[in-house]
């Protein structure tokens, strides 16, 4: 009886034992057991983009040269593409993928890739490089060269091996329904009525920004369904009962932003209307990087009228023919909820401080001259209308975030920006005062004089490329853009994006000389003829063109009035340059 006893004891300790180690079993990741050699480093090819940069094909050859000088062998280089029947476009066995390219192991650990992330892994036996700009890729393959061809190990990677080096972001993901946000993809449909595409990108952008993941953006009659998606519009996936749910709660001139299963759903009938259901989902974002959505959502957007003005109130309060109490009696006459000022000087704050600091708030901006006497370019805003959100300032040179400047500037010139939420509405905005490079001198040899064409247009794209991360606000810029309506630069705003010139688009627009095809924001030449006989600051020069600007997005904001304000003090202009107005509306959420 003790030995059956015995026997039943061990018998029972050997099936805990099997079920102990089955259950290790599967709770073991899965690993082909593959290593690599340097021996077998020379079987595989390198594979890039087939749409990579020169700059990528570079790094390419570079790492084939380092690998051939490790191995006496050169690998092959080649594209990504798979064409059936063609040995050059076919995938093989060992492969080094640079980039993210066309290989299911690729889009595996790419899923975990964000945008600062550099380093080297095997998946299988596919050796993945990783990074999403040339930048990245150069420390990627320096890492690998470094601690991979240079090694003295037998054995130099192991199925399953991951060096890849995490960079720092806002959010370490953003839980969406409870699901990374990695793990989505962002679908726009393939007959666009509402720019989807656009919209796409720039969400994608937004999620990259707050968490460095950049999603896959898709068109839904070319791409499968996968099981989390964001749809932008009325996409293939959008189900005839979720529009009757969706028309049920809300009309055409509604937004829904709404969930179903692992389907998020952003739709608007119109451009402006689409607008607000992606801005709204951004707003969903909490502090813990959270996005939780009801079922189903309408709303309408908001509407928020403002009134506006930028003027170039001249630095120098001293010049004798002017009188600078003008400026002030021409904004008190106005009282815009908003205005902007270039050539701001400290004497110039302490006469707004004096008379506006009960009804405005300002936003001083860092100063554009790196002298103790520097020009700004300020925002002020009512302070009982609005709250402000965030603020910066911004040079237009190759590194914007400091003191700076191009070669072929004469000054410092920039912009200064202010995030701001309408107390009532709910509407948020951003503001910008800028002011670009006019050249200042007549010297026909002279630098800035050659290339002053050229140094406005490059200011204007760093504003555009500073503005892309409020890509999904409405925005407004005034300010003294030293460029005629029909200059190059004055197309760059407009030409492939949101902005648009407000007299353009305005209800109604009011020139300061309705006769004439000029339309003056100065009220004397000196800037652009030094045969000036015109007297100063009492007449308006009838040869000078328009300089200053107020740009909107046209895809939140509508004009109902633009005019260039002929502001005579007492017989006299109070600067060199008239201001600008404007009424406009905001379409917000």
């Amino acid at each position: 009886m003790k030995k059956l006893i015995a026997k039943i004891l061990i018998l029972s300790s050997l099936l805990v034992l099997l079920v102990a180690l089955a259950s290790c079993a599967q709770d073991t990741p899965t690993s082909s057991g593959f290593e690599l050699t340097k021996d077998l480093l020379s079987s595989y090819a390198v594979v890039i983009p087939d749409d990579c940069s020169e700059a990528i094909q570079t790094q390419a050859n570079q790492l084939c040269n380092d690998i051939k000088a490790v191995t006496g062998v050169a690998p092959t280089l080649k594209s990504d593409l798979i064409l059936e029947g063609f040995d050059d476009y076919s995938e093989s066995e060992y492969e080094i993928l640079l980039g993210k390219v066309n290989r299911k192991e690729s889009t595996k650990i790419y899923k975990d890739i964000k945008i600062s992330d550099h380093g080297y892994a095997l998946e299988g036996k596919k050796i993945i490089i990783a990074g999403y700009d040339e930048k990245m890729l150069k420390s990627s393959i320096y890492d690998f060269r470094k601690e991979v061809l240079n090694s003295t190990e037998s054995v130099l990677l192991r199925d399953g091996d991951n060096k890849i080096v995490k960079g720092v972001y806002e959010f370490d993901t953003i839980a969406l329904n409870g699901t990374s946000i990695n793990q989505y993809t962002i679908v726009y449909p393939s007959r666009s009525t509402a720019e989807e595409n656009a919209y796409a990108t720039r969400l994608r952008d937004w999620i990259t920004e707050k968490t460095g993941y950049i999603l896959d953006v898709v068109v839904d009659s070319k791409s499968e369904k996968s099981d989390f998606e964001i749809e932008i519009g009325n996409t293939d996936r959008i189900t005839d009962a979720m529009l009757a749910e969706k028309n049920a709660v809300g009309g055409d001139d509604t937004y829904s932003v709404c969930k179903k299963d692992g389907l998020v759903w952003l739709s608007g009938k119109t451009n402006t209307i689409l607008r607000c259901a992606v801005a709204e989902f951004c707003d969903a974002l909490t502090s813990d990087g959270t996005i939780d959505l009801v079922d189903m959502k309408a709303a309408t957007p908001v509407e928020l009228s403002l009134s506006i003005l930028s003027y170039n109130v001249y630095f120098d309060l001293s010049e004798p023919d002017r009188d600078p109490q003008g400026v002030l009696t021409s904004i008190e006459e106005r009282m815009p909820d908003i205005f902007n000022t270039v050539e701001t000087t400290d004497d110039w704050f302490k006469l707004f401080d004096k008379k506006f600091s009960k009804t405005y708030t300002v936003v001083k901006g860092k100063k554009f001259e790196n002298v103790s006497d520097g020009l700004y370019n300020a925002i002020f805003f009512k302070t009982d209308k609005f709250t402000l959100i965030e603020s910066g300032t911004r040079w237009f040179s190759d590194t914007p975030t400091k003191v700076s400047k191009f070669d072929i500037s004469p000054h410092y010139k920039g912009m200064t920006y202010a995030v701001l939420k309408n107390k009532e509405t709910g509407a948020t905005f951003v503001y910008v005062s800028i002011h670009t490079s006019a050249g200042e001198t007549r010297e026909p040899n002279s630098i800035y004089y050659q290339n002053a064409t050229l140094c406005r247009e490059k200011q204007i794209t760093v504003l555009k490329e500073q503005l892309e991360r409020f890509a999904l606000y409405p925005i407004i810029i005034g300010g003294d853009f030293n460029a005629k309506p029909n200059s190059k630069a004055i197309s760059l705003m407009s030409s492939k994006t949101r902005y648009v010139d407000a007299t353009l688009v305005a209800d109604e627009v009011i020139y300061t000389l309705p006769d004439n095809d000029t339309h003056p924001t100065l009220c004397r030449d000196k800037d652009l003829d030094e045969t000036n006989t015109i007297p100063p600051y009492t007449e308006l020069n009838p040869n000078a063109t328009q300089i200053d600007y107020i740009f909107v997005t046209k895809d939140s904001i509508t004009v109902q009035k633009f005019e260039e304000w002929e502001n005579k003090v007492n017989g006299k202009y109070p600067s060199d340059h008239i201001p600008v107005c404007a009424e406009i509306t905001i379409f917000g959420n």
